[in-house]
C-alpha cells in the first residue's frame, strides 16, 4: 500500500469544508471515517500518482454530493430527491462504484423516516466498489488539423467572350514642305546719263574693308613756260 498516496488523500478531505458543511458534526465523523477507509483500499491497489490523483477528484465529487443530500434531504421537494439521487449514482460510478437505479429508487422510497446518520449509512451501504482497477489516465492528444481542402463547385464556369478593344489608327500627317522663300536680289538698275555711285557693293557675310579707296587728283599738270630765266641772265652780267 502506498502510505503517502493515503495520507495525502485523507489530509485534503479533512481539509475540505464543502464535503460535510450541512452536516453535523457526528455525521460528518460518519462520512470522513467511510472516505478513510477508501482511500487506503485504493492506495493499497498500487496505482501511480496521476491515477490515484484522479480517482480523488472524482472520490470528492461523491462525497459532495452526499453532503448535500443527507443535509438538506427533508426539505427538499420529492423530486429534487430524486433528481439529486440520480446524480449521486452517476457520479459514484465514475468514482469506481457500483449501484443500481433499483437500490437508489428503494431507498428513496424509505429514507423519509430515518434520521440523518442512518440515512447516510444505508446509501453508503448500497456502494460497492467496481472490481475494475484504476485506468492511468490517457493524455490529452492534440488533434491533427488537416488542411482544408477548397471544395470545388459542380456549377460550370462559364468563360465570359474577351472584347478586344481596338484602338484607332492615328493617319499619319502629311506635313507640306515648304521651301523657305527666296529672298529677291535687288539689282541697282542705272539710268541712262547717270554714272552708277563708286561705292563699293558689299556682298552678305563679308566685312568691309576700311582703307579709303585713292581718288584721282584733279589737279591739271604744270605746263611748261616759254619766257627765259631773266633772272639768270642778269646774274651773269653782273659778274
Amino acid at each position: 500500500m502506498s502510505v503517502s498516496q493515503a495520507d495525502y488523500a485523507i489530509t485534503r478531505l479533512y481539509e475540505d469544508e464543502s464535503l460535510r458543511g450541512e452536516l453535523t458534526d457526528d455525521e460528518a465523523n460518519l462520512l470522513l471515517g467511510w472516505s478513510e477507509v477508501q482511500c487506503q483500499s485504493v492506495a493499497a491497489q498500487e496505482h501511480s500518482d496521476p491515477a490515484f490523483e484522479a480517482w480523488t477528484a472524482a472520490f470528492k465529487r461523491l462525497l459532495v454530493s452526499l453532503n448535500r443530500f443527507i443535509g438538506k434531504r427533508k426539505t427538499m421537494p420529492y423530486q429534487e430527491q430524486q433528481g439529486l439521487l440520480s446524480g449521486i449514482g452517476a457520479v459514484a460510478e465514475a468514482a469506481g462504484y457500483e449501484i443500481s437505479q433499483a437500490q437508489l429508487e428503494d431507498y428513496l422510497r424509505r429514507h423519509g423516516e430515518w434520521p440523518n446518520d442512518q440515512a447516510l449509512s444505508e446509501l453508503l451501504g448500497l456502494m460497492k466498489p467496481l472490481p475494475v482497477s484504476i485506468a492511468a489516465p490517457v493524455p490529452a492528444v492534440e488533434p491533427t488539423v488537416e488542411p482544408a481542402v477548397a471544395e470545388t463547385s459542380a456549377e460550370p464556369v462559364v468563360e465570359l467572350p474577351v472584347e478586344m478593344t481596338v484602338e484607332p489608327v492615328a493617319e499619319p500627317t502629311v506635313e507640306s514642305a515648304v521651301e523657305p522663300a527666296a529672298e529677291p536680289t535687288v539689282e541697282s538698275v542705272v539710268e541712262p546719263g547717270v554714272e552708277p555711285t563708286s561705292e563699293p557693293v558689299v556682298e552678305p557675310g563679308v566685312e568691309p574693308t576700311s582703307e579709303p579707296v585713292a581718288e584721282p587728283s584733279a589737279e591739271p599738270a604744270a605746263e611748261p613756260t616759254s619766257e627765259p630765266t631773266a633772272e639768270i641772265t642778269s646774274q651773269e652780267e653782273a659778274s
